[in-house]
């Protein structure tokens, strides 16, 4: 397996997270419809332009099988950066072969040789086997509990 940080600048990398992206609308965990070619170029476009986003892929014999998306955000608390893992996808052909473990463990590591302060992710309440996967890696719910909140504009 290799793990690498996507260029968006590059088309195989750019395809690669629109595929991904798709398998995961398309999962039952996902519940959407697979974005159509304009989407998908707006997807791209928001990607690039938005300066403290980065992304972990996983091939496999030459195929991208995993997608990490991460915001760079920095804790007032900590006086120091931190990642926020938005997006955690494993291509369903290449699930429990070990692409999510080593994506988390590789962004953990590049986490902790930046100096930042942790890493933090949303996880969906019936998503047992990622909360399972997550918590394996030491990963806990927040203290004091938090909610995650959000406004649809």
């Amino acid at each position: 397996m290799e793990l690498l940080w996507a260029n968006l600048e590059e088309e195989a990398h750019e395809r690669a997270c629109v595929k991904l992206l798709n398998d995961y609308i398309l999962d039952p965990m996902g519940g959407g419809e697979p974005l159509e070619k304009e989407q998908a170029l707006k997807l791209i476009e928001g990607l690039r332009k938005t300066p403290n986003v980065e992304i972990l892929l996983a091939s496999m014999e030459g195929e991208f099988v995993g997608l990490c998306t991460l915001f760079v955000n920095f804790s007032t608390f900590k006086q120091k950066p931190y990642f926020n893992l938005h997006d955690v996808i494993v291509s369903p052909e290449a699930r429990g072969k070990g692409v999510g473990r080593s994506m988390l463990e590789h962004l953990i590591k590049e986490a902790k040789r930046r100096d930042y302060a942790k890493v933090t992710l949303e996880v969906r309440e019936d998503n047992q086997g990622a909360q399972t996967l997550y918590q394996s890696l030491g990963f806990r719910e927040s203290e004091p509990r938090m909610f995650f909140w959000s406004r649809m504009l």
